[in-house]
C-alpha cells in the first residue's frame, strides 16, 4: 500500500519537475531570443528561472533518492571492511533520514511564515508559499524512502 502511494505521489512531483524542467527550457530559449533578435528581454525571466528550479530542484533529489540512482564515489568505501561499510553505510542513511526530517519539519514552519508574512516574488508580485509547498511535499516524501534505504542498509 505504502508503495503504491510513493508511486503516484511520486509520478505527480515528476510531472511537475519535467513540466518546471520545459518551461525553464521554453523561457530562456525565448528570453534568449528575444534579446538577441529583437533586443527587448522578458523582465521578468530570470525570477521565473528561479521559481521553477525552486519546484525542479527538491523533486529531483527526490526521484534520484527514490530510484537509489544518486551518483556515488566508492574510492574509500571499497577498501573498507564488510563490517565498516555496513556501519559507514547505516550512519550515512541515518544522518540522510534526520535531515529529511528537519527539512520537512522547517518547510511546514517556512509555508507558515511565507502565509503569515504574505512574501511574494520581486517583479511578478507571486505568492512564495506555494512553491514552499512543494518543498513540504519533496521532503515529507524523503522520509519513507530514506527510511527504507536505512532498513535495507542500501547506498544513496
Amino acid at each position: 500500500m505504502l508503495n503504491r502511494i510513493m508511486d503516484q505521489a511520486m509520478l505527480f512531483l515528476l510531472a511537475l519537475g519535467c513540466l518546471a524542467l520545459l518551461a525553464m527550457v521554453l523561457l530562456t530559449a525565448a528570453d534568449v531570443g528575444l534579446r538577441y533578435f529583437f533586443s527587448s528581454p522578458i523582465s521578468a525571466s530570470y525570477e521565473l528561472s528561479e521559481i521553477l528550479m525552486g519546484v525542479f530542484a527538491p523533486v529531483a533529489i527526490l526521484y534520484c533518492a527514490y530510484r537509489n540512482s544518486h551518483v556515488c564515489v566508492d574510492i574509500l568505501f571499497e577498501h573498507f571492511s564488510p563490517g565498516m561499510q555496513r556501519a559507514a553505510l547505516f550512519l550515512s542513511n541515518a544522518a540522510v533520514l534526520i535531515c529529511a526530517v528537519l527539512l520537512t519539519w522547517q518547510s511546514w514552519h517556512l509555508i507558515g511564515e511565507l502565509r503569515e508574512t504574505g512574501l511574494t516574488s520581486a517583479t511578478l508580485d507571486l505568492p512564495m508559499w506555494p512553491l514552499a509547498c512543494v518543498f513540504l511535499l519533496a521532503f515529507a516524501l524523503y522520509i519513507p524512502t530514506a527510511a527504507i534505504h536505512l532498513r535495507r542498509g542500501e547506498k544513496q
